[in-house]
């Protein structure tokens, strides 16, 4: 069975451009008053710290 072998190296990029993704996202409410969409959509800091503390291959 072949293995793939970019298959880590294309999990760390999702992870990177997902975190980035999501700090953007976290940057902007931040920046246009945008709390209480904060507030609202907790699930961005969960999935974060998910995506930090996901186990390198």
């Amino acid at each position: 069975m072949k293995q793939n072998l970019h298959a880590p190296d294309i999990s760390d990029y999702l992870s990177s451009l997902y975190a980035s993704l999501v700090m953007t996202t976290i940057k902007w409410c931040l920046q246009n008053n945008g709390y209480k969409q904060l507030v609202n959509h907790t699930q961005l800091f969960l999935k974060l710290s998910e995506v930090f503390e996901s186990p390198c291959p």
